[in-house]
């Protein structure tokens, strides 16, 4: 009988294919579902295997009432497809799929009632013996009916290439003027390599994003024991701008960004100051992206900030063409509905009003056309500039001919600062 629940489960997980390494609320009830390392909060969710670093999982079940959640871990090549030909035993010692996550803790003084649950590993009942890319589906076992309600991905290195990475505004498409070009270097030699090409391949992100991630691109030629990617049109990418900001630590005033917050029945509202497409560079102090919760109204921001209806507004014209995307490491990068902004023609405004947890939230408005579904662009709301501070992680992955696994060998994360 139990495995049979298993299996059920696993199709049911299957109709949610992962897009990228992007965090996935399948229930309405999850949010603010971070995946992070413990030990370095704001970086990318990587850690080498057999190291000191955790990966932490963290989410809220808006509601007080008991609920008894399962983890499932499984190992993914650099598609984030699974990896079929691995047994669970082969990257998973403990009991996979069966574990409860402990620690918990329920809201206090909180108009919105919610559950804090916090996971880390590897931990005393779970380890992970094998790299690469994990899929985690958070699973409620609360009435025997297990389900997935939501899914989250971090990456495990087993460090055996050294990456070196550079990027330019001098690019293949212009000068100095809208796109920054990576310049990487692969040194391989630890490894047995026989076809680098085949064998070898990387990924590089922009702040975290899949939308516009280059997957695998084409190196440009093979050196004694490196691969090198240089004037490489695959790795060209829009500059964007500096994310915008706002910080809101209470409900009872506004802070950075905010115009005001109101009381509406059940829920507090904050509406920010309406933005405007830039038009030029503005250079600020950002984090591309990320949020941290924080709140002045207690003391422990995981149990202490409520939750609010945050109304965005961005002042442009109505276009036919296609859609304005609320976007940061909050939204986990995904251009689907939840984030998607109505045009208001009263106000003349794309508007949104997520539901957010207090805290400090950088973000951007990506256009995402109707025939290029999936793929955001800055140009129309925040404009591309090359000063713009990017952060960018590449990581490298092996697979040796007649292996079993795609293994992540390397991992790098920096950030572009133009001279």
């Amino acid at each position: 009988m139990k495995t049979k629940v298993l299996i059920t489960l696993t199709l049911c997980v299957l109709a949610f294919p992962a897009k990228g390494q992007r965090n996935t609320p399948i229930s309405s009830s999850i949010r603010t579902l971070r995946t992070f390392v413990a030990e370095r909060p704001t970086a990318p969710p990587i850690i080498e295997l057999n190291g000191d670093e955790h990966i932490a999982v963290e989410f809220d079940h808006l509601t007080h009432e008991y609920h008894r959640f399962l983890y499932r871990i499984e190992h993914c090549d650099a598609d984030w497809n699974v990896s079929e030909d691995l047994f669970e035993s082969d990257y998973i010692s403990g009991n996979n799929g069966e574990e409860p996550i402990d620690q918990e803790a329920q809201s206090l003084n909180t108009m919105q009632q919610y559950t804090h649950y916090a996971l880390r590993l590897p931990n005393e009942r779970i380890d992970i013996t094998l790299a690469g890319n994990y899929r985690l589906t958070l699973i409620d076992d609360t009435e025997g009916e297990p389900r997935p309600v939501a899914q989250a991905f971090f990456t495990v290195v087993n460090p055996k290439v050294v990456i070196a990475a550079t990027a330019s505004t001098d690019t293949e498409i212009d000068r100095n003027d809208t796109h920054q070009q990576l310049t990487v270097r692969l040194n391989f030699n630890q490894l047995n390599v026989r076809d680098p090409r085949k064998e070898l391949s990387i990924v590089v992100l922009q702040n975290r994003r899949y939308d516009n991630a280059a997957i695998r691109p084409t190196a440009t030629a093979v050196a004694p024991s490196a691969l090198l990617w240089e004037h490489s049109r695959e790795l060209i990418f829009p500059a964007g701008n500096e994310y915008r900001k706002f910080e809101l630590l209470s409900t009872r005033r506004g802070n950075f960004g905010v115009d005001r917050v109101r009381w509406f029945d059940p829920y507090y509202h904050a509406t920010l100051f309406v933005d405007e497409p830039r038009r030029n560079y503005l250079y600020d102090e950002d984090q591309d992206g990320l949020s941290v919760i924080r709140t002045t109204d207690g003391a422990d921001p995981d149990t202490e900030a409520d939750y609010v209806f945050v109304h965005f507004a961005l002042r442009t014209p109505r276009r036919d063409d296609g859609d304005f995307y609320l976007n940061g490491n909050w939204t986990d990068d995904r251009l689907d509905a939840q984030w998607r902004m109505a045009y208001d023609e009263a106000s003349g405004c794309y508007t949104a009003a997520p539901l957010l947890k207090l805290g400090y939230y950088s973000y951007q408005y990506l256009f995402v056309p109707h025939d290029r579904p999936g793929t955001g662009f800055t140009a129309p709301a925040e404009g591309d500039y090359y000063q713009t501070e990017n952060e960018y992680t590449i990581v490298a992955y092996y697979r040796a001919q007649g292996a079993r696994y795609e293994e992540p060998v390397g991992a790098l994360t920096f950030k572009f600062k133009s001279q």
